[in-house]
C-alpha cells in the first residue's frame, strides 16, 4: 500500500491538495492512503513509526520549513520521492539538496498535480 504525506499548516491549502488527490484516486490505478499533517513536528514524529513512500510538502511553515523538513526525512529515507508544494518561489534551488522530485507553485493546479503524481505513481 502506498502511504503518502501530506503535510501543510494552511487547513485551506492542506484540503485543496487532499481533494485533488482524493480526485486522482478516483481518475488512475492506484491505491494509496493520504496521511495529513498540520505541523512539521507531527510528520517527522509520524516517520519514527510509519515509512510513507511519498512527501508532499509546504514549504513556508511554523518553526521548521519544508526543505529543514526534508533534510531530516532524508536522514532515514534516503528514496521516497519529495514534491513541495508552496506559494514561494524562492526555494527551489535548495529543493534539489533534498532530491526533490518537484516543485509546484500554489495555487495548485490540478493538470500539472496530475501530472506529477503520473510520474511519480
Amino acid at each position: 500500500m502506498i502511504k503518502i504525506a501530506l503535510c501543510d499548516d494552511n487547513a485551506e491549502d492542506l484540503s485543496v491538495v487532499k481533494q485533488f488527490l482524493l480526485e486522482y484516486k478516483q481518475t488512475s490505478s492506484c491505491t494509496f492512503e493520504i496521511y495529513e499533517f498540520s505541523h512539521p513536528d507531527e510528520l517527522l514524529t509520524a516517520t519514527e513509526s510509519c515509512h510513507f513512500s511519498l512527501y508532499l510538502l509546504d514549504i513556508i511553515m511554523p518553526m521548521v520549513n519544508g526543505i529543514q523538513v526534508a533534510r531530516e526525512l532524508r536522514w532515514n529515507d534516503k528514496y521516497s520521492p519529495v514534491v513541495f508544494i508552496t506559494s514561494e518561489k524562492s526555494f527551489a534551488l535548495d529543493a534539489f539538496d533534498v532530491n526533490a522530485v518537484n516543485y509546484l507553485l500554489k495555487p495548485l493546479d490540478r493538470d500539472r498535480f496530475f501530472s506529477v503524481m503520473d510520474g511519480i505513481l
